[in-house]
């Protein structure tokens, strides 16, 4: 009659009576006496050393269990795995458009990038100047000299806490407030819109001989509500934020004097302390309906 060899709970090779690993996949064939803690082959039913019955659990478990194991730290692993994926791309989406400070700031926070209402200031900025220049230099040049302007521009931005939204052809917008509030958003809109002006100033200095006319920023600041959030289809997402504040400060742009920022009520009673206003009277802005209070900046920022 022949003795039937047990086997490898996982491979399911057949073992010797003495063996202590599975000579295929290594498994280790001893489990412990829970009477005696003594190494005991898993093929015994009975401990050799002081012959407490091993229940089940002491034999080891099944294949199906072995593999229902695997499959649960695989499925795990997968998952966690995903999620890191997910994290990485996060995270090289939001350096696109955040600078380094305000980027480790929101990795390190709870916030989601999903929609949501939020309290910002919305800048947007248009460089004057820019057509007229295309008419007369070779498009690498003009490439070159907006990058370099729109660099100075994207610093004073990042010096204040800001994120750049998106470019615009000669225009750009920036959002304070969002995904990080620091509370002064608003001030720090202005603070930056100044920042520009004075840049700009210093980019015409050193330019003016390419540029023939200077460059100047026609700039617009609204503070109020809207939707924050990632935009777009899968690959191509894009942090941004949406409403009627994101078109006040839009309008506003347009309707400001060449070299000069103008902000809407909510940012000027913010900062009117701080800043030298002109009041202007109430304007018609397209898309917004009824005529709105307009504040024009006057000078800078007191040092109180």
């Amino acid at each position: 009659m022949t003795t039937k060899l047990p086997v490898c709970p996982v491979c399911r090779t057949p073992v010797k009576s003495q063996q202590l690993t599975c000579e295929v996949c290594g498994y280790s064939l001893l489990t412990i006496c829970r009477g005696c803690r003594s190494p005991v082959q898993m093929q015994f039913n009975y401990c050799p050393h002081c012959g407490r019955p091993l229940d089940a659990k002491e034999i080891g478990p099944t294949y199906r269990e072995l593999q229902e194991q695997v499959e649960k730290g695989r499925s795990q692993l997968f998952e966690y795995a995903n999620d890191l994926t997910k994290l990485y791309i996060k995270q090289r989406q939001l350096e696109q458009y955040l600078p380094t400070g305000l980027l480790d700031k929101v990795m390190l926070s709870d916030s989601q990038v999903v929609g949501e209402r939020r309290y910002v200031t919305v800048l947007f900025t248009d460089v004057v100047g820019f057509t007229q220049l295309s008419a007369h230099l070779d498009p690498e040049e003009v490439f070159m000299l907006m990058n370099n302007c729109f660099r100075l521009l994207v610093e004073q931005v990042y010096k204040f806490g800001g994120s750049v939204d998106k470019f615009i052809g000669d225009a750009m917008m920036a959002i304070f407030g969002a995904p990080v509030s620091y509370g002064d958003d608003a001030e720090r809109a202005v603070r930056a819109a100044i920042a520009m002006q004075e840049a700009i100033a210093d980019f015409n200095q050193q330019m003016l001989p390419k540029l023939g006319k200077p460059f100047q920023l026609r700039i617009g600041i609204s503070t109020g509500d809207a939707i924050a959030g990632t935009v777009g289809v899968e690959g191509q997402w894009s942090y941004t934020v949406m409403g009627s504040t994101v078109n006040m400060a839009s309008r506003l742009q347009s309707a400001a004097r060449v070299g000069g920022i103008l902000v809407n009520q909510e940012v000027y009673q913010q900062t009117r302390n701080i800043v030298e206003y002109r009041i202007l009277p109430p304007i018609p802005l397209k898309g917004i309906g009824d005529s709105v209070p307009v504040f024009e900046v006057m000078g800078k920022l007191s040092q109180a």
